[in-house]
C-alpha cells in the first residue's frame, strides 16, 4: 500500500465531505442534479413548520391541495413536474403535473405552489418556513402517505419506530443532514445514503 496515494484518497475524502456539507440554499448542486436527471423522489410533509391542515378548507387551506402529514411521489421530466399524492381538495390519491421552474434553481412546483429546496433536503415554504424533507429513492419506493420520518435529533426514524440497522441506509435516505458534530461515521454515512450513492 502506497502512503502518497492513501493520502491523496484522504484528502479527496474530507473535500467531498466539506463540500457536500456547506448549506446551499439554491438547490444547485448533487441533489438539484438527480432530480433534473429524472430520479424520482418523494417529499414527506413532515416538517417543523408544516401548518395544521385538519380538512379541506377551499381557496383557504394552508397547503392548497396538499396537505400535511402526508408524502408525495414526484419526478421532473421534460420541464414537468408529475406529483402523486393525497390531493385535498379532490378527496383521493391521482397524479397531476404542472410545468415551471426548474431544480438548479432550488424550487419545486408541487401542482402549481412553489417551494424552495437545499442540499440538506429541506423544504421550504415562503410563508410557512421548512414544511417538510426531500426523500431521495434508494431501492423500492416508499408507499404514498407513509414511509421515514424524520426525527428532531437530525436522524429519522422508520415506521413504526424501529431502530435502521446500523450501516444500512434504511432511515437515512431522505433524512435531513446530521449536524457536524454527530460524528464522522454519521456524517459519512448520511453522504453515502444520500449523496454519493450506495
Amino acid at each position: 500500500m502506497n502512503v502518497e496515494n492513501v493520502i491523496k484518497g484522504l484528502a479527496g475524502a474530507a473535500c467531498l465531505v466539506f463540500s457536500a456539507l456547506q448549506p446551499n440554499p439554491a438547490g444547485a448542486g448533487a441533489v438539484a442534479d438527480r432530480i433534473a436527471g429524472g430520479e424520482t423522489f418523494h417529499v414527506d410533509f413532515t416538517g417543523p413548520s408544516c401548518p395544521n391542515d385538519a380538512g379541506w378548507q377551499g381557496t383557504g387551506d394552508p397547503m392548497g391541495t396538499l396537505k400535511c402529514r402526508e408524502t408525495y411521489r414526484v419526478k421532473f421530466s421534460y420541464g414537468n413536474w408529475a406529483v402523486t399524492g393525497y390531493n385535498e381538495g379532490a378527496g383521493k390519491i391521482g397524479t397531476w403535473t404542472y410545468s415551471g421552474v426548474r431544480p438548479h434553481s432550488g424550487r419545486l412546483n408541487l401542482w402549481g405552489r412553489i417551494y424552495r429546496f437545499g442540499e440538506d433536503l429541506s423544504v421550504i415554504d415562503t410563508e410557512y418556513g421548512q414544511v417538510g424533507y426531500i426523500r431521495l429513492e434508494g431501492g423500492a419506493p416508499a408507499p404514498i402517505g407513509g414511509g421515514v420520518v424524520p426525527t428532531a435529533g437530525g436522524g429519522a426514524a422508520a415506521p413504526g419506530g424501529a431502530k435502521p440497522k446500523s450501516g444500512s441506509c434504511e432511515g437515512i435516505v431522505g433524512a435531513p443532514r446530521p449536524p457536524l458534530s454527530a460524528g464522522n461515521k454519521e456524517i459519512e454515512r448520511w453522504l453515502r445514503c444520500n449523496i454519493i450513492g450506495r
